[in-house]
């Protein structure tokens, strides 16, 4: 039977230290990771790396990994910085934006309902949010993006499953406000419900953090 993959390994580590249960300074060893997971220590030491990078754990040489706390100091500081970075490109972005593309976007959110699986959800918002990103044509910036964001999937993956439909709702408005707006070519619009949108996030985020860590 084929082991776990890297994607599930990093996610299974970054729930547990991000639910408390490898504790500060916690030291997680290859050896054991690989035979827990089922593979070898290749994808064991690939996704500690990955972990390091995204600052939730210090590799340390020849002891493995030691667990960096995760605060919602943390959370709102890449909040923060998503919230500079995708404003100024949604600002590159809004005057050659594709309109048909744009069109597609609002139907799949317009499709959403109560029903539809988190997972459902954070895909079409996945979605969006690189459209405007890539949209951007500043590669220097998707980039610096796309190491914020990579951490904030997974932090978003773990908290998606506690959003209530109301949450999710709030959510769906805003970006079909911000896809009106870009439609209309009106940058100073979109760029004001993006970031109210992004705040709003940050805000559900670190009050779930401060609740979720309680337990």
């Amino acid at each position: 039977m084929p082991g776990a993959s890297k994607e599930r390994i990093y996610l299974s580590l970054f729930s547990r230290i991000f639910d408390g249960e490898y504790g500060e300074n916690t030291r997680l060893k290859e050896e054991e990771l690989a035979r827990e997971f089922g593979v070898s220590r290749t994808p064991i030491r690939e996704v500690l790396r990955q972990l390091e990078q995204d600052g939730v754990v210090q590799l340390v040489p020849h002891r493995g990994a030691s667990v960096n706390p995760f605060t919602a100091d943390d959370v709102e500081e890449l909040y923060e910085i998503r919230k500079k970075l995708e404003v100024l490109a949604l600002e590159f972005a809004v005057p050659g934006i594709k309109l048909q593309t744009l069109r597609e976007l609002k139907a799949m959110i317009e499709a959403i309902t109560d029903s539809c699986s988190p997972e459902r959800v954070a895909e079409i918002d996945r979605s969006l949010h690189n459209y405007i990103i890539s949209s951007s044509g500043k590669p220097r910036l998707s980039n610096l993006l796309g190491q914020v964001m990579r951490l904030m999937e997974r932090f978003q993956y773990i908290g998606s499953t506690h959003t209530s439909a109301s949450d999710q709702r709030l959510a769906c408005q805003d970006h079909l406000e911000l896809i009106e707006a870009m439609m209309r070519r009106d940058r100073e619009t979109a760029t004001a419900v993006l970031a109210n949108h992004i705040e709003r996030s940050k805000q559900l985020a670190v009050s779930f953090l401060f609740i979720h860590q309680k337990r």
